[in-house]
């Protein structure tokens, strides 16, 4: 739960769903926040008539991991821009045993860059971020290179 996705074309060219990190696991004491990613292959989704055509349908049909990002994460802001994509901040933690209870932190880094085609995140700052409930796209057409963060909160309400 707590994940988000987007579209992007991978390493082939190909349109593909990736879900990316959130909190998992169902019980208190083994549950706990993720930086994992998978992938799964549109291309049969989109173009159904190709699965005749395709050698690897089995693979193209099924979920694959992907590079993890650099900070476990749930509720963060993310967007595609220029087929990157981009990760603002977001909440990890850990279990408190004593109280059975999740003790929420901000993400430690603030923004990470995912690139499809080479499979690799990499960290970079922002000045003055929001960490909690932003929202974040980019406008079609001639500033389509712009990325508009909106909203959101520096987790003061988090922290305390």
């Amino acid at each position: 739960m707590m994940h988000e996705a987007c579209l992007v074309q991978d390493a082939q060219g190909h349109a593909t769903l990736l879900v990316i990190g959130g909190k998992i696991g169902k019980q208190l004491s083994t549950c706990g926040y993720t930086s994992g990613v998978i992938a799964f292959d549109m291309t049969l989704v989109f173009q159904p008539w190709l699965e005749s055509k395709m050698d690897a349908t089995a693979q193209a049909m099924s979920w694959q991991t992907r590079a993890s990002m650099q900070c476990k994460r749930a509720n963060f802001c993310h967007m595609v821009l220029d087929n990157l994509v981009y990760v603002f901040g977001g909440i990890s933690g850990t279990v408190d045993e004593k109280k059975n209870k999740h003790v929420p932190k901000i993400a430690e880094l603030n923004c990470e860059r995912y690139n499809p085609k080479s499979d690799l995140w990499e960290s970079f700052e922002i000045p003055n971020i929001p960490s909690l409930g932003a929202f974040a796209w980019t406008r079609l057409g001639e500033d389509s290179s712009k990325m508009i963060i909106l909203g959101g909160s520096d987790g003061d309400l988090v922290q305390e």
